[in-house]
Formats: C-alpha cells, structure tokens, sequence
C-alpha cells in the first residue's frame, strides 16, 4: 500500500494502540531506505484525544537530536488515518532481551548493563535538553521508561522509543487530574502521588530499569497496579547487592540514590547519573561487544528479522497498479507491491541502420582482400566486378530489419528458406510451408516483441516477422 512517498508492508510489532509495519522509501537513481511505520488500530483513528497524543509524539521526537532516540522522520495524513515514519532499528527491546536470560537463567554481563544503561541516559538527556525554535526549553518528561521502551540494536547500540505520554511544553494533549498513565513497576513516587513531574522522575524509572537488568527482577512487584505502585511510594529501596553480591558497592550505591522518595535526593540529571559510572571499577561494555553478546542471547529473534527484511521488495512499481485492479485492499497483510518486470523496449531505428551498415561494410573489406590476393582471377579493369555479398539466414536478415520494413519484404523471402518440419515445444512435427502460413498482418507471434523478435521463430510465424 502506496503512504505517501512510502510503500507500506506488514507489521513486525503490535502495541495496545498501534501497529508497527515495515515500509520503504524508493528514490531516484535506485536510492531506497527500510523505515518503521506506526499505524493506529482503526478503533484510535477516529479518537480526538489518541490524535493529539500521536501528533505531540511526532513532534517532540522530530527535534530530538540523539543517536540513542528513535528518530521520527514523517507523519503523513492518508484518510482518516495518521502515519508515524520512524527510523528503523533492527534489535529487540530490552524486556525481550531481559525475559530470554532468566529463562536461561543468567544475568546480563555488568560492563553490558552499563552500556545498555548508559546509552538509555544519554537519549533521556537529548530529550530533556530539546527547545523549540525560539530557544526555550519544552520541558520534555518521558514517563514511561521501561525495557519495552529501550531497544538493544543489532550493532550494540540502545535507543530510546515512544513518547507517546511525554509530557511537555505546548502539547495538544494534557493528563487529566487523577490519572495515571505509564507502568505501574517504573513510576516515580510523585508520579504515583500525582504531583508535577520534571526529568528526575525519568532518573528514578531509569534506576529501576538499572536494577531489573542486573538482577533480572524489579524491586517492587506487588499484586496489582495500585499495590505496585504503592510500594513505590511506602517500601525502602532494596540493594542490588542483595540479590546479586558480585555487584560492586559503588554500583549499589548509585542505583539507591537514583531511587530516592524525594526528587532532590536523586541526580538531577541521566546525564550525571551516565558520568557516575565512569568511576565504576567495571567500565562499560563497547558496542562491538554488546552487538557479540546481543547476537548470541537474541540469535533467533535476530535471524527472523533478517529473514523478514531480505523478504521485502528490493524494487518497487513507482507507476503502480490500482488497488481495484489488483484486488486489494488498505492495509492488507498481502498490499505489497511486488516489482514488475518490463520486456526490453525495441531498438532505435538508427540502432538498427548503423549495424547493417557495419556488417555491410565488412563484407565489402573481404572483397577487396580477395581481389588483392587473387589478381588472376579478377576481372578486367575496364569491367566493373560486382561483389554481392554473402546471403544472410532468414532470422538473421529479419532481426537485422526495422519492424515495418520486415513487414513490407516478407512476401519476397523465398518459400525454400522456411523448414518444412522442425519441432518446437507443443508444436513439434507440425509441418510447415509458407502456403500454410497466414498473412503477416495476421500473424502477432513476433510483431514487437523484441525478445521473440531476435530468436529464431519462423516455426510459428511468416517469414519476416
């Protein structure tokens, strides 16, 4: 399905409230780029309040400026329906990553974890800095920081995604009083309280993720959502290094102050929380390893999304065929638009006359070689040696011709140069005489087609077709 200058494909993510697809760009001189494309579920598409929400998302992340953010590249309006064109990142999320190494009932690697982290922090910081066009800060919160929202891409690189209940500075849509989005496990305790949140909120949701991937559990899990999130705000914070004791004590302490009750007992920015780590005996992991250790816990998610790439068009029908025409329809898993092989279009007519030209002249070479080598046999000089060139097979002659002018001379062509039986696929033994043969005009076997046109198809067709 055509999405503006997209070519829409099917989705390799679902969410509550939207669809990710694969999609593609084509351009000029054979440029094409893979993007992700975020498709609301049609019961959203109609909603006021999802609208402004997918709007304001699409805003905020087009002005962060972060290799460590899924960048927003497009939103397109086709219908009733708006269109998030997004940066593609080949890579699970980190829950996935999370959930694979307790079932093999390992921890993630504590030089993999701080990078993991790390890069988390600075995509954090570059939403946190953004301003708008006159310089002022947005104000941007995330508030939804989990594992579902980090990817870990192929390469060794974390990205932060969706936005989608950020808050910021000149939103179209604003949190009524009262409620509470975003996951219970992450919430900060003013955002459980309902109080304003600023960036520090982000730094607390980060610490709970930091200490989810190197513990492989969350340290507050309660029964249901409002228990959860009341532990947030009543329990102490736990000691990573209660359930894994090979944590450094420096580590420990960084993720306990990340989860401070009170916003000011925390760093006051992911930033100073990513420089914190510097200081770590345990340094961070680089990408290369990370992209080595992604490659073996996530292999087979890793192999199918490989698998569902390669699948995608290399081309596309940039002329298209309607959706009535192939039957259709918006959306449809099957709405890929295959590429369209085109037969080589006939050669130019001045293509045609420089290469009889050619050959002709040759033939006239080979003459003036044999007169030369031969003085004997040549004729007089005051006579005048007419040299006829050697005859040329029928296919050879007729693809030699311009369409029309082998159209003209087919009756000329002697019936003794058609075979009179010679098998060829479903028509073998049929015998074969030029009385036999229908007019030319009749006859569209080999008319334009360029590929029949030089083959040797005078089984089917009248001489000179």
């Amino acid at each position: 399905m055509r999405i503006g200058r997209y070519e829409l494909f099917e989705p390799f993510g679902t969410g509550g409230m939207a669809s990710v697809h694969f999609g593609k760009l084509f351009a000029s001189a054979g440029f094409q780029r893979i993007v992700a494309i975020k498709v609301p579920h049609a019961q959203f598409v109609s909603d006021t309040d999802f609208r402004a929400m997918f709007l304001d998302e699409a805003r905020i992340v087009a002005r962060i400026q972060s290799p460590h953010v899924v960048a927003t590249l497009d939103v397109i309006e086709q219908g009733k329906t708006l269109y998030q064109v997004m940066e593609y990142a080949n890579g699970p999320p980190l829950s996935d990553v999370l959930k694979t190494t307790r079932a093999r009932g390992e921890h993630v690697p504590i030089s993999v974890a701080l990078a993991i982290m790390g890069d988390a922090l600075e995509g954090l910081q570059a939403a946190h800095e953004v301003v708008d066009d006159q310089g002022a800060p947005l104000n941007v919160v995330h508030r939804d920081v989990s594992p579902q929202n980090i990817l870990v891409t192929s390469d060794g690189v974390a990205k932060v995604i969706d936005f989608g209940i950020a808050a910021a500075v000149g939103k179209l849509h604003h949190t009524r009083p009262g409620d509470l989005k975003g996951k219970a496990s992450y919430m900060a305790p003013e955002q459980v309280e309902g109080r304003p949140v600023d960036r520090r909120a982000d730094v607390y949701a980060a610490g709970i993720v930091l200490y989810e991937i190197l513990t492989g559990a969350r340290p507050f899990a309660g029964h249901d959502f409002a228990s959860t999130a009341l532990m947030h705000v009543l329990n102490p914070v736990p000691s990573p290094r209660d359930a894994r004791p090979e944590i450094s004590e420096e580590l420990a302490a960084i993720v306990v102050r990340a989860l401070e009750k009170k916003p000011q007992d925390r760093f006051p920015t992911t930033r100073a929380m990513a420089e914190a780590f510097l200081v770590l005996p345990t340094k961070r992991a680089p990408p290369r390893e990370v992209a080595e250790w992604l490659e073996d816990v996530s292999r087979d998610f890793l192999a199918t999304r490989r698998a569902l790439v390669a699948a995608l068009p290399i081309a596309s029908d940039l002329h298209g065929r309607s959706e009535a025409a192939t039957g259709l329809a918006p959306n449809s898993a099957t709405a890929v638009v295959a590429p369209r092989m085109r037969l080589a279009e006939p050669r130019p007519r001045t293509l045609l006359m420089v290469l009889a030209a050619a050959i002709a002249a040759t033939v006239g070479a080979g003459a003036v070689f044999v007169a030369t080598r031969h003085p004997l046999q040549a004729a007089s000089p005051r006579t005048p040696v007419a040299v006829a060139p050697p005859p040329l097979s029928a296919p050879l002659a007729t693809s030699m011709r311009e369409p029309e002018a082998a159209e003209k001379t087919s009756e000329t062509v002697a019936a003794s140069a058609l075979p009179t039986a010679r098998p060829h696929g479903r028509d073998a033994g049929v015998t074969t005489s030029a009385s036999a043969l229908p007019p030319a005009s009749k006859a569209p076997c080999c008319s334009d087609d360029i590929r029949i046109r030089f083959s040797n198809c005078l089984d089917n067709c009248p001489a000179g077709s």
